[in-house]
């Protein structure tokens, strides 16, 4: 890698002098990986960088396979909108299931619903009729 400056190795000059930089950036990327490796598949795995060396498409080879997948973002914003998406997102489908089972509570009660809702007009009704004060 660092022979062909690969990421997280490049290449850079100051003057007239060429040199190879990325060893501790190469040392903090396979500290990384050998993380994902300790955790379970249904963990998520984030890094965040705004050091452009960690964002190259050289390194994904790097990180195909790896379970569970390294999510890499280049700023605390980028990773916040993705998060609340997310939560929005894990929000929106409870959300969704709850009133689907409400509908279907509600659909399983309504002939109960309906007669209960019957007797108690026919009472009001009766009530009224008997002139008791109570309903208004």
């Amino acid at each position: 890698m660092a022979i062909k400056r690969e990421a997280p190795f490049e290449e850079k000059s100051i003057g007239d002098k060429k040199f190879v930089t990325g060893f501790q950036d190469t040392a903090i990327f396979f500290s990384i990986l050998a993380h994902i490796k300790s955790v379970s598949a249904e963990d998520r795995c984030i890094f965040v960088s705004a050091d452009g060396i960690f964002h190259p498409s050289e390194l994904e080879p790097l990180l195909s396979g790896e379970a569970p997948k390294l999510e890499m973002y280049k700023s605390l914003k980028l990773l916040s909108e993705h998060l609340l998406e997310f939560v929005r997102g894990e929000l929106r489908a409870e959300s969704d299931k709850e009133s689907l089972d409400i509908v279907h509570a509600l659909t399983a009660e309504k002939d109960a619903i309906g007669v209960r809702y019957f007797h108690c007009c026919n009472f009001l009704i009766s009530a009224a009729e008997r002139g008791n004060q109570f309903c208004m």
